[in-house]
């Protein structure tokens, strides 16, 4: 069995709640032994949702989802949108130190283009790759243990190219 489609995933869906619901129902049933395959029904339901969002342990019900895509269920932002959101928001620092409660301050107060919508509201947990890829190219320095500070550097050349390749040729 391939990827599933869109269609395929609400027919999976559907049958993850039914487990779930089920198994909680005869969980709490009246018989002695009622929570046996209420339980195992409610790990089954847990099973299949776990297969949407990860593809563990069950690498055919993986919900495809492409970088920038709408669809499907995506477990977590990529490196290059969490790295892109906070090239748009770094900026409105200044220069000054940040600490994680500024940048989670700052983060609904500025403007940002190319929001994907299942990624929002960016979090802690999305941006965090993204802090990694602006220190490592040395766009954003570390002061201390939760505190950074931008250089004023550039994004590498590879990023503008591989984002901006029209206007370069221009």
């Amino acid at each position: 069995m391939g990827s599933l489609g869109p269609e395929s995933r609400g027919a999976v869906t559907a049958l993850g709640t039914s487990f779930l619901t089920i198994g909680a129902l005869l969980w709490v049933s009246v018989h002695p032994y009622g929570w046996i395959p209420g339980a195992v029904l409610i790990v089954a339901g847990l099973l299949v949702f776990a297969s949407l969002l990860t593809g563990r342990p069950f690498s055919s019900l993986r919900a495809d989802v492409k970088a920038g895509s709408l669809e499907g269920v995506p477990w977590r932002s990529t490196t290059k949108y969490s790295t892109d959101q906070l090239r748009q928001i770094v900026p409105h620092f200044h220069g000054d130190a940040f600490t994680e409660p500024d940048l989670r301050n700052m983060i609904p107060k500025t403007t940002r283009t190319g929001i994907i919508p299942f990624h929002e509201p960016f979090q802690n947990f999305q941006w965090r790759d993204g802090i990694d890829v602006m220190v490592a190219t040395g766009e954003l320095e570390v002061i201390s243990q939760g505190c950074w500070r931008a250089t004023g550097r550039k994004p590498p050349r590879e990023w503008l190219r591989g984002k901006h390749g029209k206007e370069e040729k221009a």
